[in-house]
């Protein structure tokens, strides 16, 4: 079995560009070698700060050659009048090394030409490893790429070195003259420079003796081990934070868990005080007992061995003192005066230089959460709730904490709320309104909170693309996709049913009536619309909807995002059921005859004899319709199911487009009344069917 190694030794690389990194050289190599028609069993790629190592197992060959259909010239101009090949015929011929028995004659429809089979030697897996390999690091790109030493290719950090091994044997390809062999080096501090790998089985081992850990999973399970064990010794666990784990076993290549201490002075203070500094500053683990309370000790990752160990300990116990002091001191400030106090200084905040400050900001969002609100039917008490703690949402962004620590916004309010005596209900709101966080983040679990939150997103989503400002590509710089997905997940998790549109074209009032904007009222609804419709169709695809069911549905005129996810799998589980594609294409049919009526009334004194069956039908789409206003969807489908066969004999048996203009429009009519249904579900011409033999 043919294996590959391939190590890009790299100048220390920033974390959070590692994953993407991996991903592209992973995708761009198996790229390459499937337009190569090499296979491969099993591919993939490790990391550390100071390497990138993709190995390859199971190399092989596809067929050995492959074959390439060529066309010549025409018949005509290939052959003379006594049928002898021409001067052009023959060119073809030497130009493909080829006979004329290797041609044969097709019509391409206009008119017939000559072809012929080529068959081309397949390239040996060097050729093309030494090929896919340079041209896959190429093609990497990551933001603020360079050109490091005078070399044309970017990258983000310079290439120091490069292994390249078949087997054991070195396979050299040209990157802009940077060596290419078989010599790697350890550890920074711990290991030897100038490595021989001598195969690439060899590879890992002989990284370890250096004191790299190549393998990600033995980081992760090295600092787990470490963190539980000298946690549990102090009668604690580590704080869970996988984003910080996953940080820090993207920054060392040989860790060593060690411990340190918090003095207990600074105990006293609220736990996201000291808990911020430690693991988003210093990349720290907190130590909290059962309950979740902290402890006075930190856990943190060193990228090496024990030796010296104490003086690391000493050195990160004085480095997390003076931030613990600036946070002590911001946190004392803070609470000379309460936070309805800060709520003035919301003026000198910029919220967007178009859209105002953040104190209008707040005024929009009073009136907008408590509209929504009473959409919802919350009730006077969550009114008054969603009132105070929108008045108070914002405040904490001018206090000494948050401006030190940002990603404290919202925790602080609810803090400072909490000790200015403010209703927990309202403290609880104000921080729960930025949730979700982050994709797959907690959801607000309080009305108020759920309520404020929304508004606040459509307050920023509706402002934003009032002023133009909105998503394209991968740019999006005020995190609206974030913030869409954020609503949508709010909608799904606490099934909240409203015209979202509705809601966005009252926050667009707003600013008209506050900021005086002026743009075009229903193309910015509009755009603001399918923005939604779409981030919400990724949801669906990706919870495993057909993406032409979602299609379907959302082309509904249904701006209720419950009412649409709802739809999505009651058509969804529908379809996926119907093998035959029966219902749907009973739909269909329905749906294309139905375009032409004019009105979906039925004149029953217009009626045949022969209508009068389907026309008794219509008396049961009230039970459709009945199913409809619930929002019971699998329902309402399975009403119309036992319908079709008397539409589809119908159909079948009537006449529709008949010369009597007052007989084809009832009966069109009779059609339009079941399409309307339908088409409260789902459009069903937009459904895919499986091509049946």
């Amino acid at each position: 079995m043919t294996s590959y190694l391939l190590e890009l030794g790299v100048e220390e690389f920033p974390s959070r560009f590692i994953a993407s990194t991996k991903e592209q050289l992973l995708g761009n190599v198996k790229q390459g070698l499937e337009e190569a028609h090499l296979t491969v069993e099993n591919a993939t790629v490790q990391a550390t700060p100071r390497r990138f190592a993709l190995r390859l197992d199971g190399l092989s060959q596809g067929d050995a050659s492959d074959e390439e259909i060529v066309r010549g010239p025409s018949r005509k101009a290939a052959y003379d009048a006594e049928g002898q090949p021409t001067k052009a015929l023959q060119g073809f011929l030497r130009s493909k090394k080829l006979s004329l028995e290797d041609t044969f004659i097709e019509d391409n429809g206009k008119e017939e030409y000559v072809f012929a089979r080529v068959k081309k030697d397949a390239i040996s897996i060097e050729q093309v490893l030494s090929r896919v390999i340079p041209q896959a690091v190429r093609k990497i790109s990551n933001p603020r790429s360079m050109r490091w030493g005078g070399k044309n290719l970017r990258f983000l950090r310079p290439i120091r070195w490069i292994v390249s091994l078949l087997d054991s044997e070195v396979l050299n390809f040209e990157l802009e003259g940077i060596c290419v062999g078989r010599t790697t080096n350890g550890h920074r501090f711990l290991g030897q420079k100038n490595v021989e790998i001598a195969s690439v089985e060899s590879y890992e081992e002989t990284l370890e003796d250096n004191f790299v850990i190549i393998d990600e999973s033995k980081r992760r399970d090295m600092i787990l081990r470490g963190l539980n064990r000298l946690a549990r010794e102090h009668g604690g666990v580590p704080y869970p934070n996988d984003e910080l784990l996953e940080e820090v076993i993207n920054i060392v290549e040989y860790p060593t868990v060690f411990m340190g201490e918090v003095p207990t002075e600074y105990l006293t203070l609220p736990q996201e005080v000291v808990i911020t500094p430690m693991m988003d500053h210093q990349r720290y683990f907190p130590v909290v007992d059962e309950a979740g309370t902290l402890l006075p000790y930190f856990l943190s990752v060193r990228n090496g061995d024990e030796r010296g160990l104490s003086n690391v300990v000493e050195g990160n116990q004085k480095v997390l003192i003076p931030r613990l002091e600036d946070a002590k001191f911001f946190f004392d400030q803070d609470l000379k005066k309460p936070l309805d106090a800060y709520v003035e200084a919301l003026n000198q905040l910029t919220f967007h230089e178009q859209l105002g400050t953040m104190a209008q900001k707040t005024e929009r969002l009073e009136q907008l959460s408590v509209s929504l609100a009473k959409v919802l039917g919350c009730g006077g008490d969550v009114e008054e709730t969603v009132a105070r703690a929108a008045h108070l949402a914002k405040a904490d962004l001018v206090t000494h904490m948050v401006v030190e620590f940002t990603e404290l916004e919202g925790t602080m309010g609810r803090i400072y709320a909490e000790r200015a005596g403010e209703d927990t209900r309202v403290a609880r709101a104000i921080e729960e309104h930025y949730f979700p966080r982050h994709a797959g983040g907690a959801l607000p679990e309080s009305t108020a909170g759920m309520v404020l939150s929304i508004a606040d997103k459509i307050d920023t989503i509706a402002g934003l693309y009032a002023i133009g400002v909105t998503v394209t590509g991968s740019q999006d710089p005020f995190g609206l996709r974030r913030a869409a997905i954020g609503i949508l997940e709010i909608i799904r998790e606490k099934s909240l049913s409203f015209d979202l549109t509705e809601a966005f074209r009252d926050a667009l009032l707003l600013y008209v009536e506050q900021q005086g904007l002026v743009f075009d009222y229903d193309d910015v609804v509009a755009k603001v619309n399918d923005f939604f419709r779409g981030r919400l169709k990724t949801r669906l695809v990706e919870n495993g909807i057909r993406y032409d069911v979602a299609d379907a549905v959302l082309l509904t005129a249904d701006d209720d995002f419950l009412r649409l996810m709802q739809k999505a799998e009651a058509v969804d589980e529908k379809v996926k059921a119907d093998a035959q594609d029966a219902l749907v294409t009973s739909f269909i049919r329905v749906h294309s005859m139905a375009q032409r009526a004019t009105a979906d009334t039925v004149e029953e004194a217009a009626l045949s004899d022969e209508d009068r069956e389907i026309f008794a039908t219509l008396s049961a789409l009230h039970e459709v319709d009945v199913q409809l206003g619930a929002h019971h969807f699998v329902s309402a489908l399975d009403a119309l199911e036992a319908l079709m066969p008397a539409v589809n004999a119908y159909l079948d048996q009537t006449m529709i487009l008949v010369d009597d203009p007052a007989l084809q429009s009832a009966r069109l009519a009779i059609l339009a009344q079941f399409d309307r249904r339908i088409g409260e579900i789902l459009r069903p011409d937009v459904i895919v069917r499986e091509q049946k033999e």
